[in-house]
């Protein structure tokens, strides 16, 4: 397919129902779509990006590009792709828009967004509702944790113990748990950040005790509920299907007691149930499958407000406000993450592909109301090329 046909092909709205009005009055004589007068501009980043990182000598890449425009209630959309990435932690596909594969560490952006409906739903401002409450009881805990504040370890900013230089800046040691990693207490909040992965993992467990209860114990079984509630909130309602687009390929967080569950209970890596050190190495964040296509509409949902807007905790706020304040406080993302004058840039991957790694990124450039998801298959520094084709874009 070429790229103006696949162009075409992906501005189409997929069903009636999902549109109020799919044309934007231009004249009194003239209706044309909204898709087709932003075309040119999607066309020329998607098509930008992916000279640039072929360039680069980049072995695969997606980009995804879309925008809201009139009264569509689906973006936009252009999309480019080429080469090879790993679609599972085993194996290696083609790279499409359609091949469902790990979005890594980006899946906290699915958590985050759950945590945060969950907090506004129980009318908890994330910036001074602390954790200590929360926890489950009996746990130890070091001086300051019971404080650090739900904002603080959305942000990375709660100063839980974190290290440099050794396997605890990985996983944290094959050992340790959620437990053990909060008795060592909080360090100077301006110069040690929570490691994401295991702040991602007590998000979970926090939230799963807001929204089911305290006999929520055990990180593992918070993954479970979490998983549920996020298909139930986010992913079903809005029309992504269970199988294929964001099936979760670890549901689990670290813990010791994730490994009484594996290979079992987990779902397969690439068609082959994991061994527990495989189960236990990829359990750090509750990573997602998704397709290019279906990720690249998560965001734009997202962004948008469409996930909060019918959400219980949205019924006395002024529109679009949960998202606003969900996209200025930047949860989800990585420590790395970067703002610049008109973008917020999410950044995630780090599964091994021989000499380089899978890296995510994804852009939402705020002024403009579009979302690019970019995958790349190569050194991360590459996937400033989706930046450098956003500026050089035809205007």
């Amino acid at each position: 397919m070429t790229m103006l046909v696949a162009l075409l092909s992906a501005c189409a709205v997929p069903s009636s129902q999902e549109q109020s009005d799919p044309t934007q009055e231009v004249s009194s004589a003239l209706k044309i779509s909204p898709c087709l007068l932003v075309l040119p501009e999607l066309e020329s980043v998607a098509q930008g990006a992916a000279k640039q990182l072929q360039d680069n000598g980049a072995p695969g890449w997606s980009v995804y590009v879309s925008r809201r425009v009139g009264s569509l209630s689906e973006p936009c959309v252009a999309v480019s792709s080429g080469g090879y990435a790993r679609s599972h932690v085993d194996g290696y596909a083609a790279f499409t828009p359609d091949v469902s594969f790990s979005t890594a560490s980006q899946s906290k952006i699915v958590t985050a967004a759950a945590v945060f409906e969950i907090l506004r739903k129980n009318k908890l401002d994330p910036k001074t509702e602390t954790i200590g409450k929360h926890l489950p009881a009996g746990w130890p805990v070091g001086p300051g944790v019971k404080s650090i504040t739900f904002d603080e370890l959305l942000r990375h900013r709660s100063g839980l113990f974190s290290a440099k230089g050794n396997s605890i800046e990985n996983w944290f040691g094959e050992t340790t748990d959620i437990q053990t990693w909060l008795m060592m207490g909080v360090t100077d909040p301006m110069k040690a950040r929570v490691y994401a992965n295991l702040g991602y993992a007590l998000l979970n467990l926090l939230a799963a005790r807001m929204e089911y209860g305290s006999s929520v114990t055990t990180s593992d079984w918070a993954g479970i509920l979490m998983q549920q509630h996020v298909w139930t909130k986010f992913l079903s309602p809005n029309g992504f299907p269970v199988q294929g687009s964001a099936m979760p390929s670890c549901i689990f967080s670290p813990s010791k007691d994730a490994l009484a569950y594996a290979p079992k209970a987990l779902p397969a890596f690439g068609g082959a149930q994991p061994t527990p050190a495989t189960a236990y190495a990829h359990c750090g964040a509750a990573r997602w499958n998704f397709t290019q296509r279906n990720f690249g509409r998560f965001l734009d949902r997202l962004h948008h407000g469409d996930f909060f807007a019918s959400a219980e905790a949205a019924a006395n706020l002024p529109p679009g406000s949960m998202v606003k304040e969900f996209e200025e406080r930047l949860y989800g993302f990585d420590s790395q993450d970067t703002v610049t004058n008109d973008a917020y840039v999410t950044k995630g991957g780090n599964l091994p592909v021989g000499d380089t790694e899978l890296k995510s990124k994804s852009y939402i450039f705020l002024g403009s109301g579009t979302v690019v998801a970019a995958f790349i298959n190569a050194d991360s520094a590459i996937g400033d090329a989706v930046t450098n084709a956003w500026a050089s874009r035809k205007k």
